[in-house]
């Protein structure tokens, strides 16, 4: 269940998981097929991110990030959220951006001198 950000997404792919609104409701439901309606909504609505379904095709279209290092970006990041509302769009989608770059970071550093991840 690689975790894409919604900048990558595509039609055609699939989710794994509900994507929800910061109040947990059901925007689109896990196992639709996205089109390019989806991906637009999920731009207009702010969500940084979904679950899809699938690995890597190899092909560099889609770069999952490994939910460990995610959530050591998180981990890492929120000391310089501390003061920022991130219920507010932009701050939110913000923390997501930068946790996401590092996490990816993170993972190409480990890649690149063959370390496991976990």
């Amino acid at each position: 269940m690689p975790i894409v950000s919604v900048e990558q997404v595509t039609p055609g792919m699939v989710l794994s998981g509900p994507v929800v609104d910061r109040r947990g409701r059901l925007l689109i439901p896990a196992g639709k097929s996205l089109t390019e309606k989806h991906v637009g909504a999920l731009k207009m609505w702010g969500v940084p991110n979904v679950e899809i379904e699938g690995d890597d095709d190899g092909e560099g279209t889609v770069s999952p990030v490994e939910p460990e290092l995610l959530e050591r970006a998180y981990a890492e990041l929120a000391p310089f959220f501390a003061r920022v509302n991130r219920e507010h769009p932009f701050a939110g989608l913000l923390f997501e951006y930068c946790s996401i770059r590092r996490a990816r970071k993170a993972q190409k550093e480990h890649q690149e001198a063959g370390e496991n991840v976990a």
